[in-house]
């Protein structure tokens, strides 16, 4: 099994190799094709070894690419059990919409969303590959749950991991120790180390999640957002 982190234009999906399938983490709206161009011209392998396509969470930077990429490539899609589901999110944390409204609105107005997402050099160096158009969508989405393994992927866990938003989920792989975090955990590069997400739905759940984190043996994070990061001490500042 390989790892590969994708830098798209709004988000890092995670591309999961082996010699007979690929796992894709996270696609945002309309970055699939670029997902799909360093599928098939970087490992060198056909887009329908890509059997599963799942996402973190329902932001569009994360669930908005996963069924064109599922089309496109004949995959079946995987979604956290609470994603796209308004009612869910209600019940289990009432003011998470108005918390994580005013916490997207404050990050909005500052210089680095400019920088990350807006500025015409990066609108231009991750163009969205040309790809065929996508054909109808016959495989089944299924809904995983804290502690399933993804359909086809029994060596990856599910983990809820509410904070982000309440569908928030991360996926471990026990035997590697990496650890694909969405937007729980960010991987500020600057600071060489893990950092909370800026946007949040509600600090105490986040706070709880990190401290089950903690008790995973992890070597190696791939965030959401940021920059791959490795090590035993990871969670050492939380």
């Amino acid at each position: 099994m390989q790892l590969h982190q994708v830098k798209t234009r709004l988000v890092n999906s995670t591309v999961i190799e082996y010699c007979d399938r690929i796992l894709v983490i996270d696609v945002a709206n309309r970055c699939e094709n670029e997902v799909l161009h360093f599928v098939e011209s970087e490992l060198r392998r056909p887009s329908s070894d890509i059997t599963l396509v799942v996402c973190t969470h329902d932001d569009p930077d994360h669930i908005g690419g996963i069924d064109a990429l599922a089309q496109l490539s004949g995959a079946a899609t995987a979604i956290p059990y609470a994603s796209t589901s308004a009612a869910r999110k209600f019940y289990r944390d009432p003011s998470g919409g108005m918390m994580r409204f005013a916490t997207s609105l404050r990050e909005a107005t500052r210089a680095r969303a400019w920088k990350m997402y807006l500025k015409p050099s990066v609108i231009r160096g991750h163009r969205n590959h040309r790809a065929p158009p996508p054909s109808p969508l016959h495989k089944p989405r299924y809904i995983l749950k804290h502690g399933q393994s993804p359909p086809g992927f029994d060596d990856w866990e599910t983990i809820h991991t509410p904070g982000h938003s309440w569908d928030s989920c991360c996926y471990f792989h026990r035997a590697s120790g990496a650890l694909i975090t969405g937007d729980t955990l960010l991987g500020a590069g600057s600071l060489g180390r893990l950092v909370k997400p800026a946007i949040y739905a509600n600090p105490r759940h986040l706070k709880a999640s990190v401290q089950g984190l903690k008790s995973l043996p992890v070597s190696v994070v791939y965030p959401g957002h940021g920059s791959v990061m490795h090590g035993s001490h990871l969670f050492d500042r939380f």
